[in-house]
Order: C-alpha cells, then structure tokens, then sequence
C-alpha cells in the first residue's frame, strides 16, 4: 500500500530467483523490492545480458519466482495455481526490442 492507502497497480516484495547447476545454487535476483503506482511509468534500462528479463518475467507470469511476492492489483500472482494470468505484451522485454515506438523519433 502506498501513503494514501490506494492499492498499488504492481507490488514487488523481496522476490528472489535461484537456479540450480546440480546441487549448487545459483542466485540471479536477490531481494527486489518495487512498488508502481497506478498510472506510474517505469523503465528497466541496463546493458544486454544484465538481467533485465528475468524480473519483467516474473512481473509477466511467464515464470514463478523462488521467493517473495507479486501482487498486480492486490492480487499475489505467484500463488495462482496456473501461470494463466497474461499481462499485456508490452511487459514483455522481446516484444520491446521489436518496436520502435518506445523512443522519440
């Protein structure tokens, strides 16, 4: 919730990701924390290979993160039971890179 208890549109709380190479783990996002509120723009801008899918497909529903929560208008999208819940493509870093209305001609 923000300062003025209005359900944020995006809710980020220590969401962790970890892979496994055999028994050894290997972690990829450490406790993230974002809130968005509604209306509220953001940008994930880094250099290619530094991670920038991996938060914005969670955020998406195409992957369930190890830990932590994401709530989308109060709802905690990481205990649905089916990665069913689609958030519109233009979350989706693949689709950005094909589009070039994302910047100012």
């Amino acid at each position: 919730m923000n300062d003025h208890n209005e359900p944020l549109a995006v809710e980020i709380d220590d969401v962790r990701q970890s892979y496994y190479i055999g028994k050894m783990e290997v972690p990829t996002l450490h406790e993230i924390d974002l809130p968005v509120k509604r209306g509220e723009f953001i940008a994930i801008m880094r250099p290619s290979g530094s991670g920038k899918s991996t938060p914005m497909n969670r955020i998406g529903c195409l992957d369930r993160p190890t830990g932590g929560e994401i709530r989308v208008s109060g709802t905690d999208i990481c205990r649905l039971l089916k990665p069913s819940l689609r958030i519109s493509g233009a979350m989706r870093s693949d689709s950005c890179s094909r589009h070039s209305t994302l910047s100012p001609e």
